[in-house]
């Protein structure tokens, strides 16, 4: 069904999140320094979401296109002990951070961290993966398709956040919008094109959050 009365959505994430439970530990506090920062994170909603995809698709690797301080990746971890995962980021603090986290929670020997232009680094990393998750500039998110889609396996997952983009994926932007808005916009609509339409990949967008997008490799 679609959401056929409006006033629905209002409650629906603290629903969903009451139904979760808050994270504890680590994962609290993570979520705590990207409040303190206003570092965007795809959240404990969707960070289930992602670790439940790894573990029906059977991930072992994962790339990410930009990985923060590595929130999204504790949670990939958490879906099997041989998982591992390749993250990317500008930021060498940003790193620093992850690594801190990550061997508070046993998982850091699993990762590899690199640090430079995410998309030029995870274009170098070697495939294939099973499961590569874009979060980076949303502006780059057609070229990012594009060169790493052929590093995942026959069967594989191409995960994008951010995709509605609070709407503007579809909705006129107003005049005054943040100039990151007026920039990054036409990369969203254009990457939502490319991967609905192009042979060989299978692609939905799930609506948690920000809008999820999730391609299957054929």
């Amino acid at each position: 069904m679609e959401f056929d009365r409006l006033d629905m959505v209002d409650g629906l994430y603290p629903y969903l999140s009451k139904l979760a439970g808050p994270e504890t530990g680590v994962m609290a506090e993570m979520e705590e320094y990207g409040r303190r920062r206003r570092f965007p994170i795809v959240g404990p909603i969707l960070g289930r979401f992602l670790q439940q995809l790894a573990v029906v698709s059977g991930a072992r690797r994962v790339l990410e296109i930009g990985s923060g301080y590595g929130y999204s990746a504790a949670w990939f971890l958490r879906a099997h002990p041989e998982l591992h995962v390749i993250c990317t980021d500008s930021s060498e603090l940003n790193r620093e951070r992850a690594l801190e986290f990550l061997v508070r929670l046993g998982s850091a020997d699993r990762v590899d961290f690199r640090v430079g232009d995410a998309l030029q680094s995870a274009e170098s990393a070697a495939g294939p993966f099973d499961i590569v998750f874009c979060d980076m500039d949303k502006s780059r998110y057609p070229d990012a398709f594009e060169r790493t889609l052929p590093k995942l396996r026959s069967g594989g997952l191409f995960i994008a956040d951010n995709v509605l983009w609070r709407g503007y994926a579809f909705a006129d932007l107003p005049d005054n919008a943040p100039e990151f808005r007026k920039v990054m916009t036409p990369g969203i609509r254009e990457f939502n094109r490319i991967a609905h339409q192009l042979p060989g990949v299978l692609t939905s967008i799930i609506p948690l959050r920000d809008g999820l997008s999730l391609s299957v490799k054929l």
